[in-house]
């Protein structure tokens, strides 16, 4: 019967496995060789699959989906903290770092594409990343599978779906990610969330190996379809990206984070936001570029806030 993996990172960064071997033992044997500096060939069929394997790695084609909604009514379960002007600037901070660290990582992805609604595209933009209109819909499962055929039509063979709301996510959770996948030809790579229901990140090997399946307890809907499909399976935990933000309480342990565990556009963000650890209003020339100031076009205020915020040193 087909088990899935568990993994977790560890301290010194290597991949801990547990809940079922990884590799069978005909892998294991040709690691060993590997790691004896065997070059022999090898009897049977193995030379073929260890040529197609290494093959695989090499046109393995990962693409980032990104998937963020930061206008009216973005991160809703917030309001008793923030206002609507506050999780916009927020939501907007995170996407950024996100994007930021996918177009870092391209050592291991081939390109990053962002499904965002209207108030997110000059963040897209100025990063460099490519974008897909939101649908508008609300259906977040419909945006990432528009997203995934995206993906494929651009050459994908790979794609790493991600949230706008991880600002903690690290190039090394990225590399991870890829890498969890290994050599197999069909895999599900699920990242949990913190509280291990939510997934806050996916890999699919080939893209359409599933369909995603968002929406606690989306980790387990995720396994139990890649199973199904035959495709090697893994959970991912202890990842920066485990840590979202969509309540209170993940605001508050995201403030207690502070840098440099999250992203600059965050920390920038709730240093604006949130001074001495205490919710409160933006400030005077913030406010004004949130509507409370001149009148400015939609696009002039965003570019203006996020030259003010972003990317200048505050």
């Amino acid at each position: 019967m087909q088990r899935h993996v568990v993994a977790r990172v560890d301290d010194d960064g290597q991949l801990g496995v547990g809940g079922g071997g990884a590799e069978s033992a005909g892998e294991a044997r040709t690691a060993d060789a590997a790691r004896q500096g065997d070059d022999s060939p090898h009897c049977g069929i193995q030379p073929t699959k260890q040529l197609l394997r290494r093959l695989n790695a090499v046109t393995d084609r990962v693409w980032a989906v990104i998937v963020a909604r930061v206008g009216n009514g973005a991160k809703s379960r917030l309001a008793g903290a923030l206002s609507p002007s506050q999780r916009r600037t927020l939501a907007l901070a995170m996407l950024g770092d996100v994007v930021d660290v996918c177009m870092q990582a391209r050592d291991v992805l081939a390109g990053t594409l962002a499904v965002v609604d209207e108030a997110a595209r000059y963040v897209v933009l100025r990063a460099g990343a490519l974008i897909l209109d939101d649908p508008g819909d609300g259906d977040m499962n419909a945006a990432v599978a528009a997203a995934v055929r995206s993906a494929s039509r651009r050459g994908a063979t790979s794609v790493l779906v991600l949230p706008g709301d991880v600002p903690s996510i690290t190039s090394r959770d990225v590399a991870t990610l890829v890498a969890a996948a290994g050599h197999a030809e069909r895999a599900v790579i699920v990242a949990a969330s913190r509280d291990g229901d939510g997934t806050n990140a996916l890999l699919l090997r080939p893209p359409d190996v599933i369909a995603p399946a968002f929406g606690p307890p989306s980790v387990d809907r995720h396994l139990r379809a890649g199973l199904a499909a035959g495709a090697f399976t893994r959970v991912q935990t202890n990842l920066g990206l485990a840590r979202d933000v969509d309540t209170p309480a993940d605001l508050a342990a995201l403030v207690d984070l502070a840098e440099p565990r999250v992203g600059p556009k965050t920390a920038a963000a709730l240093a604006a936001l949130l001074p001495a650890g205490r919710y409160a209003p933006l400030t005077p020339r913030s406010a004004a570029l949130h509507g409370a100031g001149p009148a400015l076009s939609h696009r002039d205020r965003e570019r203006e806030f996020y030259s003010e915020l972003f990317y200048s040193e505050l």
